[in-house]
């Protein structure tokens, strides 16, 4: 994948699981944008950055409600060289959980105010990132 964003899906509105894969080759970071609006004014970014070896969840522009929480949350991953981010995303409604690599956690709320926010898209920062896998499914309830 190129440095910037590959939208790859557009329905992940409620009871979302997605995996996907990724080596982060040169890339400074590399992740996934979910609950994004199709001009981006909304979205959260859950990525992995190399030189802080740190999985992150920055929720920085998540909802234009003046209410939500932006901090950033953040685990420490060390990837070994080579070893790809294997990343597995459960979204309902507002809850964000976020498993990587069986050895890293993060959960979080996010509250987007529009309901085009909807989108989820791939991308790399700071150089190219290799995508070896998305698959997503609708949970069952």
């Amino acid at each position: 994948m190129r440095r910037g964003a590959r939208n790859i899906a557009t329905s992940f509105t409620i009871q979302r699981h997605a995996r996907f894969a990724i080596c982060a080759g040169a890339a400074a970071r590399c992740g996934l944008h979910v609950r994004s609006a199709p001009d981006r004014s909304e979205q959260t970014s859950i990525y992995y950055d190399t030189a802080k070896q740190q999985l992150i969840v920055d929720r920085a522009r998540s909802s234009r409600a003046p209410h939500a929480q932006r901090a950033p949350q953040s685990a420490p991953l060390a990837l070994s060289p080579g070893e790809p981010l294997d990343l597995r995303v459960f979204l309902d409604r507002s809850a964000l959980e976020i498993f990587a690599n069986a050895r890293a956690c993060l959960t979080t709320r996010i509250y987007p105010a529009s309901p085009d926010s909807r989108h989820t898209a791939l991308f790399a920062a700071g150089g190219p990132a290799n995508a070896l896998s998305f698959d997503a499914w609708r949970l069952a309830i």
